[in-house]
């Protein structure tokens, strides 16, 4: 049910991406948030938060966003999800920015074309896709 949730979430954060009006698919994406909250897992309630962080993003509450990626690579860390918790780190560096910034997303990088990922901003935009395409 989980992973189910996170992907109807995705999808509906990749199509809000390219729209004007994204806030009813942004609703979609907060309904399943709700429902991978109230699976109340280790697992999952990082995945959770790395949606929230996506709708945040979004809606350009850049703090938010920025505290929800924080917490999920943490506990992304803690449940042995590596490949998530370098996407989580990838985005909280796009926003981050400067050379902390910069930092996080090639150490991500690193990590990812080490396990085989030829392009890790595609495989990024896969697992965490509510992020705009540019900043203001």
């Amino acid at each position: 049910r989980g992973l189910w949730h996170d992907a109807r979430a995705r999808s509906a954060l990749a199509a809000a991406t390219a729209v004007a009006d994204f806030e009813p698919l942004v609703r979609k994406a907060e309904r399943d948030a709700r429902r991978l909250e109230k699976e109340n897992m280790p697992w999952i309630d990082p995945l959770a938060r790395t949606t929230r962080a996506d709708i945040a993003a979004l809606r350009r509450d850049l703090p938010t966003a920025i505290r929800l990626l924080e917490d999920a690579a943490q506990r992304l860390d803690q449940v042995d999800m590596p490949l998530y918790a370098a996407v989580a780190r990838r985005r909280l560096g796009e926003l981050l920015g400067g050379d902390a910034g910069r930092d996080l997303v090639a150490q991500a990088d690193s990590w990812m074309t080490g396990q085989g990922i030829v392009n890790p901003s595609r495989m990024t935009a896969l697992f965490a896709p509510g992020f705009p395409r540019r900043w203001p």
